[in-house]
């Protein structure tokens, strides 16, 4: 997914912020991602200057999608999901009070993915809906599944 946003005074210089399923997000600029060192990444201006923006997580429902911090101000990327969507997206936690260290990891990635596909821009409405439930009946099973197999064999 590709976010495209400006710094504020850079306004200029059009970055883009890319967030993948499982790879590291990334800061593009000119088609190129910025250096990173950890969670700052480095925007090299051409009168030899270098701008550092930084990574930030967990300061609100943002989970899946931090904020990036330059120059002390906090810059959203993208706006922030409407609460019946965060609701859809963490119902398989649910997994964890019944199922478990198996039901939470379960939970906790079709989660992830929940979020990952109601922020995707390219899903249309009614598809990340689709999505979200069908991952969310996919962690069910596959936790029944799996406990069932254990339940079995020992």
């Amino acid at each position: 997914m590709n976010f495209p946003f400006t710094l504020p005074g850079y306004q200029n210089i059009p970055l883009v912020f890319r967030l993948e399923f499982i790879k590291n997000p990334a800061i593009i600029y000119n088609n190129k991602a910025l250096p990173r060192k950890g969670k700052k990444f480095i925007l090299p201006l051409s009168n030899g200057t270098e701008l550092i923006l930084v990574l930030k997580y967990f300061r609100d429902p943002e989970i899946i999608l931090p904020r990036i911090e330059f120059q002390n101000q906090l810059i959203r990327v993208a706006p922030p999901l409407p609460v019946y969507q965060y609701i859809i997206s963490f119902l398989p936690l649910v997994l964890m009070w019944g199922g478990g260290a198996l039901g939470g990891a379960l939970g906790f990635a079709a989660a992830y993915s929940n979020l990952f596909f109601f922020r995707a821009p390219s899903n249309s409405p009614p598809i990340k809906y689709v999505l979200a439930i069908l991952s969310t009946i996919a962690a069910v099973v596959v936790w029944y599944a799996i406990a069932l197999a254990i339940k079995t064999f020992l």
